[in-house]
């Protein structure tokens, strides 16, 4: 029942996620946040089981992490996606997690240290993106990857993607991209069965993780139905 979508922009990614913990017809709180840091410039919304969705985000914060104390250096955002995507495959095979992923970041120049670092290149990193790029990988729990322009996960997928699919365009500005969020988030509001009304929406850019405020536009109350025309006929003779 998670809601979580994301779009690329200039220089940006903006990823927004619902706050509610829900099982089933409870609700357990509405400030649940679905979106976890894995370092300075990645971030990760996740929707799914509960269970599932903690403890594989906990899993992957913690191993990425550790790999950078090992190695010193940071994953880029593709090496950082094939990642998580070979952890849901293997586990898919063991004990398959119900979780769907968007991993959102950008790529920050190397320091000198770890460009000329001989270990990591015999290691056979996988090559960073240009610095500076935004990324977005959307991950599903049977371990399917793709990079991607927007993406979303959840039952709120039938009613963002055809909004996204139409307003999105390849550099957006970030007025634009808020503008669009909102319009998502209004729609989710308005067309989703169940009451969602705390969103939360993360900017990723070169120069870090913030959270940002996105005004949702007032969508037209879908449950009334539109008063019937009145017949030509009817009208004329009213005029009259």
């Amino acid at each position: 029942m998670d809601s979580v979508f994301g779009i690329v922009g200039d220089g940006f990614v903006l990823v927004a996620a619902d706050r509610a913990a829900l099982r089933q017809p409870l609700v357990f709180k509405h400030d649940e946040d679905k979106v976890v840091r894995l370092d300075d410039t990645k971030i990760v919304a996740a929707a799914g089981e509960n269970c599932d969705r903690v403890a594989f985000t906990e899993l992957i914060v913690r191993n990425i992490a550790l790999d950078k104390f090992r190695s010193k250096l940071s994953r880029s955002c593709k090496a950082t996606a094939h990642y998580i995507r070979g952890e849901l495959a293997t586990a898919l095979r063991k004990a398959p997690m119900s979780v769907n992923l968007l991993l959102a970041g950008v790529d920050v120049p190397a320091t000198e240290a770890s460009t000329d670092s001989k270990d990591s290149a015999e290691a056979g990193k996988a090559a960073p993106a240009p610095a500076g790029e935004p990324s977005l990988y959307w991950i599903d729990y049977m371990g399917t990857m793709a990079k991607v322009g927007f993406g979303a996960h959840g039952y709120c997928a039938y009613f963002t993607n055809g909004l996204l699919d139409r307003y999105w365009k390849a550099g957006m500005s970030e007025e634009e991209g808020k503008a669009l969020m909102g319009r998502c988030i209004g729609e989710t509001r308005a067309r989703f069965m169940l009451n969602q009304p705390n969103f939360i929406c993360y900017m990723v850019t070169a120069a870090g993780v913030s959270t940002v405020d996105i005004d949702v536009p007032v969508m037209p109350d879908v449950s009334v139905a539109p008063a019937p025309a009145a017949p030509a006929a009817a009208a004329a003779a009213a005029t009259a």
